[in-house]
């Protein structure tokens, strides 16, 4: 008999160990985690229970609700950020409109997660950088660290990176009050001109006395917890005779990532919040956990035809993309016009003739990507002369319409006749 269940591959994991007192609670856990680590969404925690790889799937006592998460590799053991205090110095990292707090933090990351490197960056390059750059930072990290009451920058990877005027290697540079970071290709030279594939803006405050800041009451009770990467959730059908070996072999040849020796099957089940410590069932083979929440930068386009789902375009943006056109090719011969988005394939499948769309010109629109507050627009080109739609409403200008997720883009004479209809949806490039 098959079993419906959902899984996810966790591909890098840290874990806290730490005491606290008994009455501390589930809630007051998920808290205080989300407070000190931006990432985390849960106001719960889950409970974790480790599978041995030839237990099978019938003999794990599944409930409603439970799911199934593959660690592919043991988590690093890191501290828990230790509660904020006033007076203490906290950096405010901003990229685009995405904005992180070191909060009680003394160490944070900026980089990539590397194969065979279990350590989770506080922010993820891969969601801020195009594709095409992806390569130039890989193994490239950037480190920020408090010591003695100030903060340092330094650098490990090929990967060139300024702070304002100066260039970061492995040797610590003090930060200032307010600075730049700047990262470049391993062979441009920042001095150039050359735009950076990535900015960040660095920012120092003294911290104040928060009152409603969570707080964890130390004590005798051992408590494990762990934060984890995960892809996106998958929900599959399986014989209730896998193995768990076998389960995880196989999502992991699905999602072409590796598995380590150190690799665990986890079944997974919500603890509710109100739950106090002493009466949480623990084993020596449990621990509680959360996801990150990996969602940052919209920074990727899709429009996708209404009428061929299957038929998608893509746009990614960054702070080097420039504009992109949206227009169609003159015949189905035709090629070299620069079209970011050829419409020539979905106006055909809706039986019209594509001359009619690009009597002046085969360029009929432009999309902007705005990388500051990570919008997106579309303007019409001054030759443009078949009516453009968004929703409901007509386009009647050039200047440019803010693009959102679930939009409808129509191309043609009405909202009801039209050539061709995109529908909008603004993702991360990890989504």
């Amino acid at each position: 008999m098959a079993q419906r269940i959902t899984t996810a591959m966790a591909y890098s994991s840290h874990h806290y160990a730490t005491q606290l007192g008994a009455n501390v609670t589930v809630g007051e856990m998920a808290r205080y985690l989300a407070h000190y680590e931006t990432r985390i969404e849960a106001s719960t925690l889950e409970m974790a229970r480790v599978t041995r790889t030839n237990q099978r799937l019938q003999d794990l006592d599944l409930q409603p609700g439970d799911r199934l998460v593959v660690f592919t590799q043991a988590a690093q053991p890191v501290d828990l950020p230790a509660p904020l205090r006033a007076g203490d110095r906290v950096l405010r990292l901003r990229l685009g409109g995405f904005e992180l707090s070191s909060r009680g933090k003394r160490r944070l990351l900026i980089g990539r997660p590397d194969s065979g490197q279990n350590t989770i960056p506080d922010i993820d390059l891969r969601y801020f950088v195009p594709p095409n750059a992806l390569d130039a930072i890989a193994g490239s990290r950037i480190w920020l660290q408090l010591q003695g009451g100030t903060w340092y920058a330094s650098k490990q990877g090929s990967a060139r990176v300024m702070l304002d005027d100066l260039e970061l290697s492995n040797t610590p540079i003090m930060l200032n009050q307010s600075q730049g970071l700047r990262l470049y290709r391993t062979n441009d030279d920042p001095r150039s001109g050359v735009p950076p594939i990535c900015d960040i803006l660095i920012r120092q405050e003294v911290a104040q006395a928060a009152e409603d800041a969570p707080y964890l009451h130390a004590g005798q009770m051992r408590v494990q917890m762990r934060v984890g990467l995960e892809n996106e959730s998958q929900a599959l059908k399986a014989s209730e005779n896998v193995s768990m070996g076998q389960l995880a072999s196989s999502l992991a040849a699905y999602n072409q990532m590796t598995l380590t020796t150190d690799m665990q099957v986890c079944v997974m089940r919500l603890v509710p919040p109100q739950l106090r410590l002493d009466r949480l069932a623990r084993g020596e083979e449990t621990f509680l956990y959360t996801a990150l929440n990996v969602r940052y930068a919209r920074n990727l386009l899709r429009l996708r035809d209404i009428h061929n789902r299957a038929q998608v375009y893509v746009l990614s943006g960054s702070r080097e993309d420039g504009e992109k056109l949206i227009g169609c090719r003159p015949d189905s011969g035709a090629n070299g016009v620069g079209l970011d988005v050829d419409l020539y394939d979905s106006i055909v499948a809706q039986g019209h003739d594509p001359r009619l769309f690009n009597t002046l010109s085969p360029y009929y629109a432009r999309i902007l990507y705005n990388a500051a507050d990570e919008s997106w627009r579309i303007r019409l080109e001054e030759r443009a002369h078949v009516p453009l739609f968004i929703n409901n409403a007509r386009v009647t200008s050039s200047a440019p319409v803010q693009l959102t997720s679930g939009d409808v883009i129509s191309f043609g004479p009405s909202i009801t006749s039209y050539y061709a209809r995109l529908e909008v949806e603004l993702s991360s490039q990890a989504e």
